[in-house]
């Protein structure tokens, strides 16, 4: 607590830029790491097993891929996040490097992909049990071409927050991130994102349990 109270006064006193370094900054820029590299391992694993094994090139396998694609993607990023805030918090400095924004927006758009690829498989789910008949949706292709919808979905709405500078560097968080006002950019973003697949989960999973409840 003293270190911190004097690393602040040294920092005010010397009209310095650099944002303030919090004692709980490095645990938790570590643990971020840890987290993300465990990720990393778990999703190349589980994408090695699902391309050797023929026994796992299924629809449903598929869609697990996805999801496992996804959060390969997203733990990539924010290892590199990690590691870049961890080198700034070690030397309490500010430095907002070329690709600052463009990991920001993966981690966006990675969240995006990572959330649709849940509604998929519920969605996919409930076509069994509720329409098994119809085979079309349980096809291949039928499901492929979903998969590529959320990833253009989940493109197109955080690249708007690029060129009106919504996603910008903060001092504070030594890192690239949106900006927290009201902003339709951002709006739209966090609707298309994150509220609208978890919000489709949530009620897929709700058909579907009054649907076996009333079997």
């Amino acid at each position: 607590m003293n270190a911190t109270i004097t690393l602040e006064l040294y920092i005010f006193s010397n009209n310095s830029p650099v944002g303030l370094v919090e004692s709980w900054f490095i645990p938790t820029n570590i643990f971020m790491i840890i987290c993300s590299a465990v990720i990393i391992v778990l999703s190349i694993i589980f994408l090695f097993i699902i391309i050797i094994d023929k026994k796992c090139h299924t629809v449903p396998m598929l869609l697990m891929t996805n999801t496992c694609l996804a959060a390969l993607i997203l733990g990539c990023t924010v290892l590199t996040v990690g590691v870049f805030v961890l080198q700034n918090d070690l030397k309490q400095e500010d430095y907002k490097d070329p690709l600052c924004i463009t990991r920001a927006y993966l981690i966006y758009t990675a969240c995006g992909i990572f959330n649709f690829s849940f509604t998929l498989q519920s969605l996919y789910r409930y076509m069994i049990a509720v329409y098994p008949s119809r085979l079309l949706f349980q096809s291949f292709r039928c499901q492929a071409s979903f998969i590529c919808l959320t990833w253009i979905v989940s493109i197109i709405f955080p690249s708007e927050c690029i060129p009106t500078q919504e996603i910008a560097y903060v001092v504070e968080t030594h890192m690239c991130q949106a900006k927290l006002h009201p902003s339709v950019c951002i709006i739209c973003g966090i609707f298309c994102n994150f509220n609208l697949p978890i919000s489709m989960i949530m009620f897929i999973y709700l058909k579907l349990f009054r649907y076996v409840k009333q079997m």
